[in-house]
């Protein structure tokens, strides 16, 4: 094994965005997927105190370092999946940064020792594609032109050594960039010349989905971002969370539908590697609930008319929400303690819990998601990659390839929620005692033992000829060696 001359670090997925909580509200989340920026500022902080004489450090940010998706708009709908107007998505940046001050000024303090900080785009920070929005953010980060920062866009992996390092969500069917138009309307506002509606950039149908879906449901449940990525599997809860949310089921279905119709369009993938159907993810998490028939019927439906389909996406992005019948949500259910009700609605609440979470989802040592793992491989074996690693989906994983090669998923920096395992595989009645516990929780705001926070990081050490010498996963401690 060669000396150590150079080591990287790869984190992912901090999602640092939206309003923290008003003081004496009660809230405890705000509107918040990272609740713990203080500990990624503490992270960086030690990075560059402790770096080692003779052994250049790098920083990889994996995608979605900030949330766009969490920031309200100051004009027009509140929750967009995309802020095309560059000035409006440089004011939504500075206020994230402005929010968490401290963690932007370490990574500026990072590269000012000298190191290396470079950052890939993820899902949910796509306008730091566009060219003002990217010279804003190194503005506000201080970065000049002898500083090693590099940003990698286009859909372009970064390749380090043996080890291939990308987002992960081009093989999500969800949350697929078109990042050809993304790269022509970035080419026009480079060069200050408006985008003419020949040449736009429609966000990815996942993105819509937390806009449109997630972001208004999330007013009343403030966890439900916090079971992720979010997708067609995320459904079934919110529908038994909020029955009276009109259209739902209609509006999801249409996008995973979309998503279908997109992946079939951009780019290619790795041969043997296909994202997961979005319409199927739709439908899968629906087809053992009570909704299963009706779900199978609307996605049928709009399946033989594809122009159904795009008018069905028009008057979606017109209207742009989701209404309720409060009275029937869970919520509200709680608060008038009508105790019979929700117990009547447990067996539909356990039935989505387990179409979300099965009992491998957390085991790091598999990947569930069998496109993710399939596009390892085909990279891995096309490639001659000894690493290839994803960040995306927020769950940590080390699992070995053919050939020696191995599967990183950098995980996350936010907070997650994870069901017991009675919930999840335990006898109905069992099951249904501690999904009680989640009910109580929900009406009381104390979800604190259903809420998880595990920062991982990934470690590649490589030697003076840029040959991998060590990689490996890494949980992260406030006191543990790094």
């Amino acid at each position: 094994m060669g000396q150590v001359a150079r080591r990287v670090y790869v984190i992912s997925d901090l999602h640092i965005g939206g309003a923290y909580p008003v003081p004496g509200s009660g809230d405890t989340r705000g509107f918040r997927l990272n609740t713990h920026v203080d500990v990624a500022t503490q992270f960086v902080t030690r990075l560059t105190a402790g770096a080692t004489a003779g052994v250049s450090l790098e920083l990889v940010i994996n995608g979605d370092i900030v949330d766009f998706l969490a920031e309200r708009s100051s004009s027009g709908p509140v929750w967009v999946p995309f802020t095309p107007d560059p000035d409006d998505a440089c004011q939504k940046l500075e206020a994230i940064v402005t929010r968490d001050q401290p963690f932007f000024d370490a990574l500026a303090r990072f590269l000012a020792a000298g190191h290396r900080l470079t950052l890939l785009l993820g899902n949910h920070d796509i306008e730091l594609d566009l060219p003002p929005v990217r010279a804003k953010f190194m503005s506000l980060l201080g970065i000049g032109g002898h500083t090693d920062y590099a940003f990698i866009a286009n859909d372009e992996a970064y390749v380090i050594g043996g080890a291939l390092i990308e987002h992960g969500n081009r093989y999500d069917g969800f949350n697929m960039v078109d990042y050809d138009s993304l790269r022509r309307v970035s080419a026009l506002m480079s060069r200050r010349q408006e985008a003419s509606t020949q040449y736009t950039f429609d966000a990815p149908p996942g993105s819509k989905m937390v806009a449109w879906v997630i972001n208004p449901i999330k007013e009343q449940y403030r966890f439900i971002d916090l079971l992720m990525p979010e997708n067609g599997a995320v459904v079934p809860l919110l529908l038994a969370l909020e029955p009276g949310a009109r259209d739902l089921l209609g509006k999801v279905a249409v996008l995973g539908l979309e998503a279908d119709r997109d992946a079939k369009t951009l780019p290619p993938l790795p041969s043997g590697a296909t994202p997961a159907p979005a319409g199927g993810q739709v439908l899968q998490s629906l087809v053992h609930t009570s909704l299963g028939a009706r779900a199978f019927g609307y996605l049928r439906a709009l399946e033989h008319d594809l122009a159904s389909i795009d008018a069905t996406v028009a008057t979606a992005d017109a209207t742009a929400r989701v209404d309720f019948d409060r009275d029937r949500g869970l919520a509200c259910l709680l608060t008038a303690h009508k105790h019979g009700d929700v117990q009547a609605r447990l067996p539909a609440l356990l039935e989505a819990v387990r179409a979300l979470q099965g009992d491998k989802t957390f085991d790091r040592s598999v990947e569930t998601g069998t496109e993710y793992l399939n596009s390892a491989r085909a990279l891995a074996r096309q490639g001659g990659f000894q690493i290839v690693t994803y960040g995306h989906t927020h769950l940590a994983k080390k699992v070995p390839l053919d050939n020696g090669a191995v599967y990183f998923n950098s995980g996350a920096w936010v907070d997650f929620m994870q069901f017991p395992p009675e919930i999840i595989s335990g006898p109905s009645d069992a099951a249904q005692q501690q999904l009680q516990s989640f009910v109580d929780a929900v009406g009381t705001g104390g979800l604190t033992p259903f809420v998880m926070f595990q920062p991982t990081y990934l470690r590649f050490d490589l030697d003076g000829a840029g040959q991998l010498v060590n990689a490996d996963l890494y949980d992260y401690s406030e006191t543990g060696s790094l």
